[in-house]
């Protein structure tokens, strides 16, 4: 599964949730898009902790604090929220 978190950058209209939705067809991957969470972080932080709750993960991904752009820099703070008050198996 792959949650998006963040609103598509400017100027790239549609572009990366169609690039990220064949992605995951590719894989075989669920994606979920939220429309509600990308702007706002307690329904992002939600969305993300029923994921983890729901896929009991080992691992979690999310962008990294240090990128300069703000909508990665709110991904990364709803992703550590919602998965570092949950229990990884």
């Amino acid at each position: 599964m792959i949650v998006v978190l963040g609103q598509e950058e400017d100027g790239v209209k549609f572009t990366g949730l169609k690039a990220s939705k064949a992605a995951c067809d590719l894989l075989g991957f669920r994606l979920v898009v939220d429309k509600k969470a990308l702007n706002d972080t307690r329904t992002g932080v939600a969305l993300m902790k029923k994921a983890v709750a729901e896929l009991r993960p080992r691992l979690a991904y999310m962008p990294s604090l240090d990128d300069s752009h703000p909508a990665r820099m709110e991904a990364f703070r709803v992703a550590k929220a919602a998965t570092m008050t949950t229990p990884l198996p």
